[in-house]
């Protein structure tokens, strides 16, 4: 049944994504594409409804499904805000906006910034949205994405262990819920998921940067210099 209802909600999160946006840009309706990018942490709310009810009074025994159910309930928070800032930007940019919305920008900076499906998406998932990063990024650009996109992931992992415990905890008999917790569970591999972020994000990235500061692979004039001083014996 959890399962089910993860798919399901997968399927809502997209159709109220694209409808929100689509009704932007396409019927110029701001207002009920900010309604309906606004719904969206909903489908959160009843995949959690979901999956306690059935621990609660369905399922004898938690198995995978209900961890994998708090996972995506942490990710989905934490990444779900940018998702929706990337994909309004992407038709924003695909597509010219109704005539209605000129004059609206994709994330305005005013007043009007809690009429934007972004910033109201946003809001409702309470994460701050990133900017896209551009082609030419700078180095330090480019680390301190890494470091924010990282601190995501372990936001994303506590907030999944947060609820992977009021799981356990719903389900009232340790031994019901044992697949969770034993050895470690999930809370075990959500650690090594924000290890491997770590190392193969920020540290991976400023590494890279020491080595190419330290050893540069541009031209040098080491050579010009030495036969400058030749010819001049």
């Amino acid at each position: 049944m959890v399962a089910v209802a993860i798919v399901a909600c997968e399927v809502v999160f997209w159709v109220l994504l694209l409808a929100g946006v689509a009704t932007r840009y396409g019927l110029g309706w701001r207002r009920r594409s900010a309604v309906l990018l606004a719904c969206v942490p909903l489908v959160d709310v009843v995949l959690l409804t979901v999956t306690v009810a059935d621990l609660r009074w369905g399922a004898r025994t938690a198995d995978w499904t209900h961890g994998l159910s708090a996972v995506y309930l942490g990710f989905s928070v934490v990444f779900g805000p940018p998702l929706v800032a990337g994909v309004d930007r992407w038709f924003a940019r695909r597509r010219p906006p109704h005539p209605a919305v000129l004059s609206t920008s994709i994330a305005p900076a005013g007043p009007e910034a809690a009429d934007s499906p972004a910033s109201a998406a946003g809001g409702a998932g309470g994460v701050a949205l990133a900017e896209a990063p551009t082609e030419a990024e700078a180095p330090d650009a480019r680390l301190a994405r890494h470091w924010r996109e990282w601190r995501r992931c372990l936001t994303a992992c506590l907030l999944a262990a947060a609820t992977l415990g009021l799981i356990i905890l719903a389900g009232g008999d340790p031994e019901r819920t044992r697949a969770l917790w034993a050895g470690g569970g999930l809370f075990t591999q959500l650690g090594v998921l924000c290890a491997g972020w770590l190392l193969v994000g920020p540290v991976w990235t400023a590494t890279g940067t020491w080595v190419r500061g330290v050893f540069p692979t541009g031209p040098t004039t080491s050579g010009t210099d030495t036969s400058r001083e030749v010819s001049g014996r």
